[in-house]
């Protein structure tokens, strides 16, 4: 006898039947998903109960639930049934505006989450330098070689990957990973908050995000534990400078949570957004996960987004999955791009502009959270370009800075299903100096609350 849930999904979707092929009932179920007549975790009648209700063969219906499983919408639950992950076309646009919409709408623009341009090392010197005939050749490596021995060189105190690479980016390499390993269904481990991009990114590529909680040191190991027990395929993590709330792991946390992943079978993905321009301590779980950990680290940050360039180091077996799929794109990162980056980040000059860039964000980001904290507001972490910091009322906070012609960043959109809006990001990076005293004024208002980051 069917169940009467089973039997209220079964009628809902024989309704929107026109067309019982294969196809059809996958488009039939797939507009209920995505109109929301079917919501996540949606459990879905069975093979067989479906197939007698329409009088077409099992074989029909499983082929419909291929398809879908294809396109991430569904996936198998085991011993409950199949049941509905999330329409399709999710609503990336709606989650990235409501954290960029801020952006560029006053005159001072602490929203964005980029770097000081006045603070990036000129490349007119490495521009000029380059010998563009030299890279006139399809048959090339993925990387130049002495870029990689820099970047090796530099991380040679936290991790030595067998495989080093140049992606298109950060984003670019947290996608590449997942295209290569995620499975329609497969769990994800994301920090909680988090930037809009890395849950777009996992929900693009079929995955289901588990939000895990942070402190001061990172990643909360019970937290991550409590992940576990879904088997995700994937975990990501910013080892430096969090975003939003710029906190950095620790040896000490990197080395508990190493522990509490080494009976699982998960990936780590390390994404280094900040780089060079961070001041915490470089750390990394493949000094006990070497051959489950993929190292990304941006340059966008540092020495300019323009060059969209980012180094990724992963285990063999890891990048040859990568690198098969990367044979039917672009093939490899532009080499005249990579020799620029080159003489960037050997050049004596450009070093010392980074020295110095690093220091004026830790000064930026240190004068607004002492003057959040004389005005009694809560904030958190030490490094990178921004600061998490707790509000009463986060449109409240936001609609009082907006009338002083200053913009920030909404925090719940970076929030993973939290049920209060209490935080906003602010960009220290490209605040002047002298404005911290009056924006952590303006932030007054906003009565505190007990500790908490998320």
């Amino acid at each position: 006898m069917t169940a009467p849930e089973e039997l209220d999904v079964t009628a809902t979707i024989m309704a929107a039947m026109r067309d019982f092929t294969p196809r059809g009932i996958a488009a039939a179920v797939r507009e209920l998903i995505e109109e929301g007549t079917l919501p996540s975790m949606t459990r879905l009648p069975t093979v067989r109960v479906l197939a007698g209700e329409l009088h077409v063969s099992a074989s029909t219906v499983s082929d419909a639930w291929r398809l879908l499983a294809r396109e991430g919408i569904i996936r198998s639950a085991g011993r409950n049934g199949t049941v509905v992950l999330r329409a399709r076309g999710i609503d990336i646009s709606d989650r990235l505006e409501r954290s960029t919409w801020t952006v560029g709408r006053h005159g001072m623009d602490l929203a964005s989450g980029t770097p000081d341009v006045s603070l990036l090392p000129s490349i007119a010197k490495a521009l000029r330098d380059v010998d563009v005939a030299s890279v006139a050749n399809y048959q090339v490596d993925s990387v130049l070689p002495g870029l990689e021995d820099v970047v090796r060189e530099s991380w040679s105190r936290a991790l030595s990957p067998d495989r080093l690479t140049m992606t298109h980016g950060a984003y670019a390499g947290v996608a590449a990973v997942l295209s290569a390993l995620l499975r329609a269904g497969d769990r994800v481990v994301v920090e909680n908050p988090s930037i809009p991009g890395v849950i777009d990114l996992v929900e693009l590529h079929g995955g289901v995000p588990m939000p895990v909680g942070l402190d001061e040191h990172g990643i909360r190991p019970e937290s991550l534990a409590s992940a576990l027990t879904t088997r995700p395929a994937v975990l990501i993590l910013q080892p430096r400078g969090q975003n939003p709330t710029g906190v950095s792991m620790t040896w000490e946390r990197a080395e508990e949570l190493a522990a509490v992943l080494e009976s699982s079978r998960t990936i780590v993905i390390e994404d280094d957004h900040c780089g060079a321009v961070s001041t915490a301590e470089l750390t990394s779980l493949a000094r006990w996960l070497p051959d489950r950990v993929v190292r990304i680290q941006s340059f966008s940050k540092s020495h300019g987004p323009d060059l969209r360039l980012a180094a990724m180091g992963a285990p063999r077996e890891i990048m040859h999955r990568m690198e098969l799929n990367r044979r039917l794109g672009g093939g490899w990162e532009s080499m005249l791009l990579q020799r620029v980056l080159h003489e960037l980040l050997t050049d004596p000059e450009s070093i010392h502009a980074i020295t110095h860039a690093r220091r004026t964000y830790k000064l930026r980001h240190d004068l607004l959270a002492s003057a959040c904290r004389e005005q009694g507001l809560e904030t958190y972490g030490s490094d990178g370009l921004n600061l998490w910091v707790r509000v009463d009322n986060e449109s409240r906070a936001m609609r009082r800075l907006a009338s002083e012609d200053i913009g920030v960043c909404p925090g719940s959109p970076l929030t993973w299903d939290s049920p209060v809006n209490d935080h906003i990001r602010i960009t220290t990076g490209v605040m002047p100096e002298a404005q911290a005293p009056r924006v952590a004024a303006l932030l007054a208002g906003s009565a505190v609350a007990e500790p908490r980051i998320a």
